[in-house]
């Protein structure tokens, strides 16, 4: 057995995972929850992804309101809620890295601290309405992990069931307050635009500057750590005319999303924990420095892990039961694994 664990992790009827019992040490779990289920992130239950009051996803939304995201939540309207704007109405949409609101003549646009108190209002057939607010916005707590340290702006999202009196539960859990790595940066999301995920397969993919949907990374999810290495189409420093300072196609930013969620066989399929030690690097090192590690764990491509070592979190025979195959075993020290063809290289600390 590789793994013992402070607790058990047990599968609730929700198809969640709950804490119990510790002590006890597991056989084999994979985080891994059923995609329609709005009650449990398909990144896996316990991720730190935004919800509103009651559990439900809201990790991505369409400004348009033309559609509802994978989870039932559609996006209907926003406007501000104070007297300083007259709790105006506006439009909403998002480009790169920021989220914009446009009054409804289009004569006056916020973004930044001007959207603070910005009330968006969410809608799910089953559970009703729920609003959104932007609590707080930071620009000079947070910078990309990739390339030039430019700051990322981050936002702080509270939420309510519409009716309620006042807006109490963090839409982002903040699961992870001792992590240095997100240190100072409690219930924060990073919201960016421009790649569009399938949460089942583990995929990610470019749609353009134009496109209306927006994603919500909390911080220490995926899409976050996706954004902050610069593996997104708004870290890339795209130029009008389509060049990128930082380009990445969708195999890249698939295969970096494999390995922060560990999908070895490539299927979906995921072996991690929140807050579980990693050292990793990407093949154009736009990641200045990796990180000191112990053991070699995998190389990346968007097809899932080429060749495994060790494991982050489980045994290797877990994984290969899952995959249906033997993933072949990684050499021990790694050396000039850029000309694989692997883009990514991740590590155990």
């Amino acid at each position: 057995m590789k793994h013992a664990l402070a607790a058990l992790i047990v599968l609730s009827a929700s198809g969640c995972l709950s804490l119990e019992d510790p002590e006890v040490e597991l056989e084999a779990v994979a985080l891994r929850s059923d995609p329609g289920d709005p009650g449990c992130s398909s990144w896996g239950c316990g991720a730190n992804s935004a919800t509103v009051g009651d559990g439900l996803i809201f990790d991505e939304l369409d400004s348009s309101g033309a559609e509802a995201n994978r989870g039932g939540m559609r996006y209907l309207f926003a406007k501000f809620d104070d007297d300083a704007h007259a709790h105006a109405q506006v439009r909403l949409y998002a480009y790169r890295h920021w989220l914009y609101a446009y009054s409804l003549d289009w004569s006056q646009f916020y973004w930044g601290a001007d959207l603070v108190n910005l009330v968006l209002t969410l809608n799910h057939p089953a559970k009703g309405t729920f609003e959104v607010k932007i609590s707080a916005y930071d620009e000079k707590s947070l910078q990309f992990w990739a390339g030039t340290k430019e700051f990322v702006p981050f936002y702080e999202l509270k939420t309510r069931h519409q009716g309620d009196p006042q807006f109490i539960d963090y839409a982002c859990r903040n699961l992870l307050q001792d992590d240095p790595m997100w240190a100072g940066m409690p219930q924060r999301a990073v919201i960016f635009q421009g790649d569009r995920y399938d949460a089942a397969s583990k995929t990610a993919r470019d749609v353009g500057d134009y496109d209306p949907w927006f994603n919500i990374a909390c911080a220490a999810t995926a899409p976050a750590k996706m954004h902050l290495m610069r593996h997104t189409r708004a870290g890339g420093n795209y130029t009008w005319s389509g060049t990128a300072s930082y380009p990445t196609s969708d195999g890249d930013r698939t295969a970096m999303l494999k390995m922060f969620t560990a999908d070895y066989c490539g299927t979906g399929h995921t072996f991690t924990v929140d807050g579980q030690p990693l050292a990793y690097q990407d093949k154009p090192h736009w990641k200045a420095t990796m990180e000191s590690y112990t053991t070699v764990e995998a190389l990346w491509t968007a097809g899932g892990a080429t060749c495994l070592k060790e494991p982050r979190w489980v045994d290797r025979n877990m994984v290969f039961t899952q995959c249906g195959y033997v993933i072949p075993s990684c050499p021990s020290p790694i050396t000039g694994w850029e000309s694989s063809g692997a883009h990514v290289f991740s590590a155990n600390r």
